[in-house]
């Protein structure tokens, strides 16, 4: 990842940039763990753009205007938290005016807005639950098995950007 860094920065210092095809878009709470998905995203070789990958230096709004425009998809982690954000909206509303592809990525059961509806999304609630702290339906005992995988998100993020899956 460090020697990855270092070949972007040089790439940009040169005024080089590789075009994103999936920009991801979420909710500062779960950083951590969309980085992750992120990074298990590279290893299946995704373009992928991350907030998380912007040169010190450079102005972060730019950068997220520029890579949403330049990206085919974009892919909106949908909870709570992402309901509370500005910049979310604005990223999927740009995303929907451009005429991107559009995949929620349902995290809890925060409802969907208007806006992403049509879409059809991806339902990581069961996958997620732990870390947005949802409860498990009264009455049960354990959270149900979850309906998708990380290999949908794959596939989903490998479509946009080569047409195949992994």
């Amino acid at each position: 990842m460090f020697l990855r860094r270092i070949l972007a920065d040089f790439w940009a210092a040169i005024g080089f940039r590789r075009r994103p095809r999936a920009f991801i878009s979420y909710a500062r709470h779960h950083r951590e763990m969309v980085r992750e998905m992120v990074g298990l995203l590279e290893v299946t070789n995704a373009d992928v753009f991350f907030d998380g990958q912007i040169s010190p230096g450079s102005k972060w709004n730019d950068e997220l205007k520029l890579n949403l425009r330049d990206a085919e998809t974009i892919v909106v982690f949908w909870c709570s938290h992402a309901k509370k954000s500005e910049w979310i909206e604005w990223e999927y509303t740009e995303a929907i005016k451009l005429g991107k592809r559009v995949v929620p990525v349902l995290m809890d059961h925060t409802e969907l807005p208007e806006a992403l509806k049509p879409f059809q999304q991806l339902k990581f609630r069961a996958l997620c639950a732990p870390i947005t702290h949802e409860r498990p339906p009264k009455g049960s005992v354990h959270m149900p098995k979850p309906k998708t995988n990380f290999k949908s998100l794959s596939v989903v993020i490998a479509e946009a950007c080569d047409g195949a899956s992994p």
